[in-house]
């Protein structure tokens, strides 16, 4: 598994360079508690936000905010 950080950078630099209107993710148990549902949950959700902030991760492109998670 990457680490939070690298996942969470990978994840902006997607975000900035597609530009999607809605992210989708695993639900916060994992469906049935699967332990890298979980993780990838909580760092799509922490990606959605860094995304939109020009201070979280400045190299990873031009900040943008999907509308919806």
């Amino acid at each position: 598994a990457a680490e939070p950080e690298e996942f969470a950078a990978a994840l902006v630099a997607a975000i900035r360079r597609l530009r999607p209107d809605v992210l989708l993710t695993h639900g916060t148990n994992g469906e049935y508690g699967h332990p890298q549902h979980v993780y990838t949950n909580q760092i799509v959700r922490q990606a959605f936000v860094a995304a939109g902030d020009a201070a979280a991760f400045p190299t990873a492109g031009t900040p943008y905010a999907p509308a919806a998670l």
